[in-house]
């Protein structure tokens, strides 16, 4: 018979119970190893649920769709419009060319002198004054 203690209930990230270990005596406790392991990998982190894997086989079949393939390819001709609109109004864009590779458009604010810090301080300016 299987002793279903608080160890041998914990000893998976899933909550369920386990038989003892292989080498284990039965009603044996667990080593500091697999507590410390179940404080730092709690069940959150732990394995994904059967819906988490259903949206990922329906999102991957969707990819897969030519009409799928149609949309992303018009979105990535609206962002290369807009980056061309863009840099034909004097902005620099951080892609030069088509003004982007992917469907993202980046500004660069480089020319403007604008240092990383001096735009991180003044959004956090804007922000506290928002708020």
């Amino acid at each position: 018979m299987w002793h279903y203690d608080q160890h041998e209930s914990l000893r998976t990230n899933r909550k369920r119970s386990k038989p003892p270990k292989k080498g284990q005596p039965e009603g044996a406790l667990s080593d500091y190893g697999d507590n410390i392991n179940l404080a730092v990998f709690s069940s959150l982190q732990g394995e994904p649920h059967n819906h988490q894997i259903a949206a990922l086989a329906v999102a991957l079949k969707q990819a897969m769709s030519p009409v799928f393939k149609a949309y992303i390819q018009h979105v990535k001709a609206n962002a290369v419009a807009l980056g061309n609109h863009l840099m034909g109004k004097g902005y620099k864009l951080v892609t030069d060319g088509d003004g982007t590779e992917n469907h993202l458009v980046l500004r660069d604010f480089h020319p403007l002198g604008l240092t990383e810090k001096a735009r991180s301080d003044s959004y956090f300016i804007r922000k506290v004054k928002t708020s």
